[in-house]
């Protein structure tokens, strides 16, 4: 009866070998759940860590590999798998990050992008006659008050002398 259980568990041990060897790390994986406490060998185990790193799930690779080296202590190669899975899913290597992406002029400055599901935006505002013709009277009379302020500046201060000087006490200096 020893047998036939080491019998099946070489077998499932084979199948998700050669499903590793293919790159199918989820049915290794799935072949390997249920048969790791039955192994005596710690191939199984060691295996399922393999699958288990492969699919990026480190925490479970360091545990499979922890309970391959309990049966065989010496592996080098379990060790140092078992050291790097630990090391992923201590630096939480597992989290996606996006790819680098470079964008070129075009795309950038392009009009943005609505959603199917969003209403179109509202038309601007249109500026009223009245408020243009504001604007223009305001305008019109800024330019000759502006222009009356700085040459009457200009003559007083050429008059009382403080003309290209700068004449205020905020520097607390005599000039």
């Amino acid at each position: 009866m020893q047998d036939a259980t080491e019998d099946s568990i070489e077998e499932v041990c084979k199948r998700a070998e050669i499903a590793a060897e293919a790159g199918d790390f989820a049915a290794a994986r799935e072949a390997l759940e249920g048969s790791v406490a039955e192994d005596s060998t710690g191939e199984c185990a060691a295996l399922l860590g393999l699958a288990c790193f492969q699919l990026g799930d480190y925490r479970a690779a360091a545990l499979n590999y922890l309970a391959a080296l309990a049966r065989r202590p010496d592996h080098e190669g379990w060790q140092h798998m078992r050291a790097r899975a630990e090391e992923n899913a201590e630096a939480s290597i597992n989290l996606y990050v996006p790819p680098v992406v470079y964008y070129d002029r075009e795309t950038l400055l392009a009009p943005p992008q609505a959603d199917a599901g969003l209403p179109p935006p509202p038309p601007p505002l249109s500026v009223g006659t009245v408020r243009r013709v504001r604007m223009k009277v305001a305008t019109a009379f800024a330019y000759p008050i502006s222009t009356a302020v700085d040459l009457s500046t200009w003559a007083v201060g050429g008059l009382l002398g403080y003309r290209d000087a700068v004449w205020t006490n905020w520097y607390r200096k005599h000039l």
